[in-house]
């Protein structure tokens, strides 16, 4: 080999060893973000004719920055509360109507995640809890 080969085979060599460290480099220490994960409901409670939510905010994935509430009503249309931030919620009870909510929390990049598994339903006071709610 000339001398010429030599420093070009050593120069390949070390391009390789750089490219191969670094990609080990960042495979191993730089980490992704996960995205948020779904909190669990804890339950409701209700109080003078307000249903209060609470939920445990998730101990993994990206920390949650604010929480959305999905409320589903018997007999009313769906809807969505943004921009809860705390890990609970107060809704007003509709006359006899039963209801039930998931929560999803967004990071502060702006990623929403899951929906937790939907609440237990909340009915008032004599009416029938057997009924499901679609």
């Amino acid at each position: 080999m000339s001398r010429r080969e030599v420093r070009y085979f050593c120069l390949g060599v070390a391009i390789a060893l750089c490219f191969i460290l670094g990609s080990m480099y960042t495979s191993s220490c730089q980490k992704l973000p996960d995205n948020p994960v779904a909190p669990d409901i804890l339950g409701f409670s209700s109080v003078d004719g307000r249903v209060n939510w609470s939920w445990d905010a998730p101990t993994t994935g990206t920390p949650v920055a604010i929480y959305i509430m999905q409320v589903n009503w018997e007999r009313a249309d769906d809807y969505v509360v943004f921009g809860i931030t705390r890990e609970y919620h107060s809704i007003t009870a509709i006359g006899g109507d039963k209801v039930k909510v998931r929560v999803a929390g967004i990071d502060t990049a702006g990623i929403q995640g899951p929906y937790s598994l939907w609440s237990e339903i909340y009915a008032p006071p004599g009416v029938d809890i057997e009924r499901s709610i679609e």
